[in-house]
């Protein structure tokens, strides 16, 4: 996409799309793992994470992790 943008030479910044791709988060609820499933409808977002735990834990919780290591978020 980046190398796209770039082609079309009007200006676009080298580093403008620049992506971290994260590993899939596995959610626990009370001891016990809440099963995710888009094709179902039944995941947890960010909005929903942020309105359990608070804003503070789910930003920490993102940054103090590295995005290429499975992640479990107990709530």
């Amino acid at each position: 996409m980046r190398a796209g943008l770039q082609a079309l030479d009007v200006g676009i910044p080298p580093r403008l799309a620049d992506y971290v791709l994260h590993q899939m988060v596995r959610c626990w609820r009370n001891g016990e793992e809440v099963k995710i499933s888009k094709r179902a409808g039944s995941y947890v977002t960010c909005v929903t994470l942020i309105d359990e735990v608070g804003c503070d834990a789910t930003r920490f919780f993102l940054a103090a992790r590295h995005p290429i290591l499975n992640w479990v978020f107990d709530h």
